[in-house]
């Protein structure tokens, strides 16, 4: 593993070009997939006819469903990858289950372009019910299959000077990123360099939730590749029919 202090030189230099509100620098080619991408789920996405504001993209539900990582998700580690590789992550962590497909890409296109040493994959494991005697952090937060319900994630220990990215599949409320943020952050000599989802539906209050996480701790950089701006359903029902409302290019780019 590289050393600590060039870890470290390396995360603050990196962090400069992520600062809250300014434009995620990305290649030439990121910047086409990220338009396509947002393309694709307006043309794509559907809403789930029993689940309020559940979005379903079938070419992205698909990875986590275990049935491969399509060219979405891929294309969404591309991305990932570029936006946060100036930090130079020592660990990407998904979190289980449906963040796997996610942070596998990630992770991939990390180490692609790394003569360093590269990162290490690590994941957040979930249970319903109480974990007993976790080789890990264990935090409480919830998951959409039992929403109102905890739902338990073990956070793996690090090692003192890793700068860890976070990575997970959907941002809405906060329940299930951010507890895991928090087990990562009370590690003692352990940095988190950045969150990044999928996408997120900041109508359902992720941004309020990350900014009270940042008041309450410290900033983090946070990045979504599609980001929703809402839902207007048919005759004003829940009944999953509607339409899916995009944030504008020029907001949805910007580091929260």
């Amino acid at each position: 593993m590289r050393p600590i202090f060039f870890i470290m030189g390396e995360y603050k230099r990196g962090i400069s070009t992520l600062q809250k509100g300014i434009e995620a620098l990305m290649s030439p080619e990121s910047v086409r997939l990220w338009q396509g991408l947002r393309s694709q789920m307006l043309q794509q996405a559907g809403l789930h006819k029993t689940i309020p504001n559940y979005i379903f993209w079938p070419e992205f539900n698909k990875a986590n469903g275990g049935r491969g990582n399509g060219r979405v998700v891929k294309d969404m580690g591309i991305i990932i990858a570029d936006i946060f590789r100036p930090v130079r992550p020592t660990h990407v962590l998904g979190i289980k289950d449906s963040g796997v497909p996610i942070a596998e890409e990630v992770y991939e296109n990390c180490n692609r372009s790394d003569s360093n040493g590269g990162s290490q994959l690590l994941f957040a494991e979930r249970y319903f019910k109480e974990p007993k005697n976790a080789d890990g952090i264990v935090v409480v937060g919830e998951s959409y299959k039992n929403l109102g319900q905890p739902c338990y994630f073990v956070i793996p220990y690090f090692p003192p000077g890793s700068v860890v990215l976070e990575i997970d599949d959907t941002g809405a409320r906060g329940k299930t990123a951010i507890p895991c943020a928090k087990g990562i952050m009370s590690q003692e000599g352990v940095t988190l360099a950045g969150l990044a989802v999928g996408f997120d539906k900041a109508f359902q209050g992720w941004t309020g939730e990350l900014e009270r996480l940042h008041q309450e701790t410290y900033y983090f950089p946070t990045f979504s590749v599609v980001r929703v701006a809402g839902i207007t359903y048919d005759n004003g029902l829940d009944n999953g029919s509607g339409q899916i409302h995009l944030l504008p290019e020029t907001e949805a780019r910007k580091i929260i």
